[in-house]
C-alpha cells in the first residue's frame, strides 16, 4: 500500500502543469493580453489536471462501506485470506502451554531477515494447522521453520505440543530438551516434557517431578499466568508415584501373607501326618484350632496393615505452596497464604521481595506464624510416621 502510496504520489507530481505568471507589462493592451493569456493558461492548467486526477480516480478499486482505514494500515480485504484464523492472545498475558506460540520470535541476528521471514511464516502457517486438529501437518510446517531458523525454542517447543497430543512421547522430551538446550528458562519446554514424561510410564514419574518443579520454579519467577496448573501437575505426578509405590507395597504384602499362611499349613499337615490315623478326633481338632488361630492372627495382622494404607494420602493443605513438600513452619502471608517458611524466605530473597500466586510486595517481617495448621500437621505425623517420607 505504502509503494501504491508513493507511485500514486510521484504520477500526480509528474501530471500536474506550472503555470509560470507572466511578466508584468505598463501598456493597456499589454495587461489585458497578459490578463487574457494567464487566465487560458490556468484553464487549461486546471483542465488537465482535473482530467488526469479523474483518470488516477477511476483507476483506483472502488471504496467499500465501513469504517475507513488508515493509511498505513494493510488493506485486510485485499490480503489473501486464511483457511484458519490465529486467536490473539491478550496483551501481557502469558500464553497458555498447551497452546503453539503466537507472538512473533525473536529476531536471530545472525541470519538475514529473509530467513527469518520465511521461518516465521511457516510457523504461523503450522498454528493455523494445529487451531485445526492437524497436528502431522503443523509437525511439517514447525520442521520447516526449524531448517530455516534452529536456534528458536519457540519453534521446538510448537512441535513438542503437536508430539504430545499425538502421543509421541519420545518425541516431545527430544523436542523439549533441545529447546531447553535454547533457552534454559523455557517453562513451556519443562512443563511439556514433565507430561510426556508422566505418561511414559512409573520408571519416568520421578524425571516428570523434577521437570514439573523446574517449571514451576520459572514460572513463578517469570509470572506465567498458568503457574496453578503446573502446581496441579506436580501434585498429580507426586500422587501417582505415592499409589504405584503403595500398590508395589500391598502386593509385597500380598506375597508374604500367601507365604506365611502357606507355612502354617505346611505345618498343619505335617503335625496331622505324624499323629497317624490312630489319633484321637480331639487331639487333631487341637492342632487344626492352633493353626486356625495362627492363620488368623496373620490375616488380622495384614488386614490392620492394609487399612492402614488406604489412608496413605497427605492433605494438600499440609504441603507447602512452591516445594510440594509436608510443611515444618507455615507462615501466613497479608494476602492470606500459606507458604512453608523455608521456601517463602528463599524466593523472597533470590527472586524478589513479592507473593508468589498474588503478586503483592512482601517482605519477610510480613510472616506470621500459622500455629494452628502447624498443629494440625504435628498431629498428623503423631498418627502417619509414614508422610515423613511422602
Amino acid at each position: 500500500m505504502e509503494a501504491f502510496l508513493r507511485a500514486f504520489t510521484a504520477n500526480s507530481a509528474t501530471t500536474t502543469t506550472t503555470t509560470t505568471p507572466a511578466s508584468t507589462s505598463s501598456h493597456p493592451a499589454a495587461a489585458a493580453s497578459t490578463s487574457t493569456s494567464t487566465s487560458t493558461s490556468t484553464s487549461t492548467s486546471t483542465t488537465t489536471t482535473t482530467t488526469s486526477s479523474s483518470s488516477r480516480t477511476s483507476s483506483l478499486p472502488p471504496r467499500t462501506s465501513g469504517p475507513s482505514q488508515s493509511t498505513f494500515a494493510p488493506d485486510q480485504s485485499r490480503q489473501p485470506s486464511m483457511s484458519y484464523p490465529v486467536p490473539i492472545p491478550p496483551q501481557n498475558a502469558s500464553p497458555h502451554p498447551h497452546d503453539p506460540e503466537l507472538k512473533p520470535s525473536p529476531p536471530n541476528m545472525s541470519r538475514s531477515s529473509t530467513i527469518g521471514t520465511g521461518a516465521e511464516t511457516h510457523k504461523l502457517q503450522g498454528n493455523n494447522f494445529f487451531a485445526a486438529g492437524r497436528y502431522d501437518d503443523a509437525i511439517h510446517e514447525y520442521s520447516v521453520a526449524i531448517i530455516k531458523n534452529p536456534s528458536n525454542p519457540i519453534y521446538y517447543t510448537n512441535r513438542a505440543l503437536c508430539h504430545l497430543r499425538l502421543k509421541h512421547y519420545d518425541k516431545c522430551v527430544s523436542d523439549c530438551e533441545r529447546a531447553l538446550e535454547l533457552d534454559k528458562r523455557s517453562v513451556k519446554g519443562q512443563y511439556l516434557m514433565g507430561q510426556a514424561l508422566m505418561e511414559m510410564g512409573a520408571s519416568r514419574l520421578g524425571e516428570a517431578i523434577a521437570a514439573f518443579k523446574k517449571a514451576y520454579s520459572s514460572g513463578i519467577e517469570q509470572k506465567v499466568s498458568y503457574a496453578d496448573e503446573i502446581a496441579a501437575a506436580v501434585r498429580k505426578a507426586r500422587a501417582r508415584r505415592w499409589e504405584l509405590e503403595d500398590r508395589r507395597r500391598r502386593e509385597q504384602e500380598s506375597e508374604l501373607y500367601r507365604y506365611l499362611v502357606g507355612l502354617v499349613e505346611r505345618d498343619r499337615k505335617r503335625q496331622l501326618e505324624q499323629m497317624g490315623e490312630d489319633a484321637l478326633e480331639e487331639d487333631r481338632e487341637q492342632v487344626n484350632d492352633m493353626q486356625d488361630q495362627r492363620v488368623a492372627e496373620i490375616t488380622d495382622l495384614f488386614g490392620r496393615a492394609e487399612e492402614n494404607g488406604k489412608k496413605r494420602e497427605v492433605p494438600d493443605v499440609f504441603l507447602g505452596k512452591i516445594s510440594f513438600e509436608l510443611m515444618t513452619d507455615p507462615v501466613i502471608t497479608p494476602s492470606g497464604i500459606t507458604y512453608d517458611r523455608p521456601e517463602i524466605l528463599s524466593h523472597l530473597r533470590k527472586i524478589g521481595h513479592w507473593d508468589p500466586f498474588t503478586r503483592k510486595p512482601l517482605t519477610e517481617s510480613d510472616l506470621i506464624p500459622n500455629l494452628g495448621l502447624k498443629e494440625e500437621i504435628e498431629r498428623f505425623l503423631e498418627k502417619n510416621e509414614w508422610a515423613a517420607d511422602y
